[in-house]
């Protein structure tokens, strides 16, 4: 078979399918060119899909009258000058390639001028090859109209979905540089029709927009730096969740990517969350220095390659679990809110606390912890006690009161010996619990009265997140011990999972596992932490393979399925009955979780305010 060279016409229209795939892709190259030009307002407009008609305008920089034949030529680009220049690429297009790629199967009307010129210039193109140039009157910016879509590739043509379904994956990408670049105007017609037209007010107004009231009203912001990395955007509290991906937006410098690494940090951020099969939602941008990053890896420039990925995972998660954690203590905060207020009881205790020692001598107090504070007296003479604040100063005032009573103090602190007094002894009655257990229902859920709320608690996944909080706390702040294996456990792995193994060898020393290479893709493992030397060895370093992009070495994660199964085992579970002195054991310092679910994603706890249930009743309407 005789090799021949490809006319030019033919290469650039084969060369066109990579970056033009239908017309979505025809609409995301021109926006991108658009911003890279520094417009403020874009306009979108399409019929039938855009197979028959795209038309985007901007207000950007324009093109000179010289440089507007140029820009549809191949490779032809003002956005990178020299090789050095594709090491920090700051701009969404770069390579030349979109309009020429276009201009090739299409016909195309490009205006365009810039603020200095005084007329504008106006091509005609077709197949690729420019029928006219006129210069004509416009404003600074670029309009560009691109008309039957593959009309002289009609191979490419008949693989084309109904205008309905190419309609689609345009608004798609219309959607995702609304939430990309929420500081720009941008107007959508379809059709004639105005489906969007937002103010470039920010990117809460844009997903309000879009996803509407249910999914903004269930967002956390984030705005997060550490480094030379910053997260900004926002993502879901755990409440708000999606059956699949399709609600995680991500952005790299602006920039529109998939991104496994991305994804595979949100999920892991979000593991001690929810439950497996949910999927968070999430609109982020990640900011990371342009030479950090190489963007020219993939045809349509949505795939990436990071130059450090466990460092930039290691961010991206911190900066979601920091989100995560702040929105846990704002709620807890507003679940517990203003419970001190009645006569300032617990703020009055701080200061009454503080001055125990002093104030303690002259009345015979026995104390045990801060809201525990018992003032024993005799039945004949009993007075009771009331704390009031003036001026920042806390001052204690005696009421005569005449009955007989048996103190009985539970505490897990011991009490602390003090001189018996002379004079008479009083009781402090001060409340000792932020709720009042109403009952327990089903032998399963703990109802408390807190405030003007009911809480609604599985005492089971309640159990299993503080037993399993607790182990996590031990394994941080001690080295774990490692116990030798009688017969070391052996594994084979492939080329590439060889080769991370063989990468961290120091990694898995340092949590104590002892591996060490026994031949070609084969590993020996003669040692494992003692706290984990009970676990089943092949699902072990199965999961450690299957997620080698996002493993971190940190003691915490390698064993969280372990501790987390260690804790379920060791929980009270539904049906056990519990007395109220178990139940304020179990919800000793509930709100210092740092999460509001068991270790595998289920929810233990569940709020119902004195309004919902007002309503529920027609008190209120």
């Amino acid at each position: 078979m005789k090799i021949r060279v490809l006319d030019k016409k033919l290469a650039n229209m084969i060369a066109a399918g990579e970056v033009v795939e239908k017309p979505a892709s025809v609409v995301k190259e021109l926006v991108e060119n658009s911003i890279d030009a520094g417009a403020t307002r874009i306009v979108i407009e399409i019929e039938d899909g855009g197979i028959q008609r795209i038309e985007i305008t901007d207000n950007g920089c324009g093109m000179a009258k010289e440089d507007a034949p140029l820009a549809f030529k191949a490779h032809a680009t003002s956005k990178i000058k020299a090789v050095d220049d594709l090491g920090a690429i700051a701009t969404l297009g770069f390579r030349g390639e979109a309009l020429a790629s276009i201009a090739a199967v299409s016909e195309v009307e490009l205006t365009t001028k810039t603020e200095n010129d005084i007329t504008a210039i106006k091509l005609k193109i077709s197949g690729g090859d420019i029928l006219e140039t006129t210069e004509t009157a416009a404003q600074t910016g670029t309009k560009i109209v691109v008309k039957n879509i593959f009309f002289n590739t009609p191979a490419r043509k008949k693989f084309l979905n109904k205008p309905k379904v190419e309609e689609k994956d345009i608004t798609k990408i219309v959607e995702r540089f609304m939430i990309g670049c929420p500081h720009i105007k941008f107007q959508y017609k379809v059709n004639g029709m105005l489906i969007y037209n937002t103010l470039g007010t920010g990117l809460f107004d844009n997903i309000y927009l879009i996803y509407g009231k249910d999914v903004a009203d269930g967002l956390i912001e984030i705005d997060f730096t550490s480094g030379k990395y910053t997260l900004q955007g926002y993502t879901s509290m755990p409440s708000l969740t999606k059956p699949n991906r399709t609600f995680q937006v991500s952005f790299l410098n602006g920039r529109m990517v998939k991104d496994m690494y991305m994804e595979n940090a949100i999920q892991f951020a979000y593991q001690d969350y929810l439950m497996h099969g949910n999927f968070p939602v999430c609109f982020l941008n990640l900011k990371v220095p342009f030479d950090t990053v190489d963007v020219n890896i993939h045809p349509s420039k949505q795939e990436v390659k990071y130059e450090n990925v466990r460092e930039i995972n290691s961010f991206f998660i911190n900066a979601l679990k920091d989100a995560l954690e702040k929105n846990h203590s704002k709620k807890f905060n507003e679940i517990f809110k203003d419970l001190s207020q009645k006569g300032k009881s617990f703020d009055a205790l701080e200061n009454f606390k503080n001055k125990m020692e002093t104030v303690g001598k002259g009345y015979g107090i026995s104390y045990q912890r801060a809201d525990d504070v018992v003032l024993k007296a005799s039945p004949q003479c009993l007075q009771e006690v009331h704390l009031e604040e003036e001026d920042g100063e806390t001052y204690m005032h005696t009421t005569p009161v005449q009955y007989d009573f048996k103190p009985k103090v539970f505490s897990p602190f011991p009490a602390r010996p003090v001189e018996s007094p002379k004079q008479q002894q009083l009781e402090l009655d001060l409340p000792k619990k932020r709720w009042n257990i109403v009952g327990v229902a089903f032998k399963t859920y703990i109802i408390l009265e807190v405030d003007d709320k009911i809480l609604l608690i599985d005492q089971h996944a309640c159990h299993e997140r503080k037993i399993y909080d607790k182990l996590l706390l031990e394994i941080e702040i001690e080295n774990l011990l490692s116990q030798s294996l009688l017969s070391p456990y052996t594994f084979e792995c492939s080329t590439d999972e060889a080769k991370f193994f063989t990468q961290h060898l120091d990694d898995f020393a340092s949590i104590g596992i002892s591996l060490e290479e026994f031949g070609e893709n084969l590993f020996r493992v003669r040692a494992v932490p003692f706290l984990i030397r009970d676990i089943e060895y092949d699902e072990f370093f199965e999961a450690i393979k299957a997620n080698q992009n996002r493993f971190n070495f940190s003691k915490k994660e390698l064993l969280k399925d372990f501790l987390a199964h260690t804790a379920c085992k060791a929980a009270v579970k539904a049906g056990d009955k519990l007395s109220d002195e178990d139940i304020d054991a179990l919800l000793n310092d509930i709100d210092n979780h740092k999460v509001l679910t068991c270790p595998h994603g289920r929810p233990f706890v569940h709020t119902i305010s004195k309004k919902d249930l007002e309503k529920l009743f027609k008190r209120i309407v």
